[in-house]
C-alpha cells in the first residue's frame, strides 16, 4: 500500500454546517392547541363573526388556561422579558438624563451670552 491508500478522509455530508445540530424535534402539539390554532386563524382572517359559538369559546378558554398557568409556573422567558423591559427602561433614563444636562448647559451658555453682550 502505498501513502495515498492509507488516508481515511471523511468531508461531512453534503449542506452539513459545521457547529450547526439539526433542528430538535418537536412534539406535535394537542388537539385542543391545534382546534384553537385554527379557530384563531380564522378570527384573524375573518374577524370574530367568522368565529363560532364554540369555536370562540375554545380560544377563551384555551388563553385563560395558558395565562393561569404562566401565573404559577413563571419561565425563563418572564424572567428575561422584565431584565430587558427594566435594561431599557435604565437605558433610556440615563439617555435622557444626558441629553437634559446638554440641554440645560447650552441654554446655561446662550443666557451667559446675552448677558454679556447686554452688559
Amino acid at each position: 500500500m502505498n501513502k495515498a491508500e492509507t488516508i481515511l478522509a471523511h468531508h461531512g455530508v453534503k449542506g452539513m454546517r459545521w457547529g450547526v445540530k439539526g433542528g430538535a424535534k418537536k412534539m406535535p402539539g394537542s388537539e385542543d392547541h391545534v382546534r384553537v390554532a385554527l379557530a384563531s386563524a380564522k378570527l384573524k382572517k375573518g374577524g370574530i363573526r367568522a368565529l363560532s359559538n364554540k369555536e370562540l369559546q375554545d380560544i377563551v378558554t384555551r388563553k385563560n388556561l395558558e395565562r393561569q398557568y404562566g401565573q404559577l409556573n413563571p419561565s425563563f422567558k418572564s424572567t428575561a422579558g422584565k431584565f430587558v423591559a427594566d435594561t431599557l427602561v435604565s437605558i433610556g433614563k440615563q439617555q435622557v438624563s444626558t441629553l437634559v444636562a446638554k440641554g440645560v448647559a447650552k441654554g446655561g451658555e446662550k443666557l451667559l451670552q446675552k448677558a454679556a453682550s447686554k452688559a
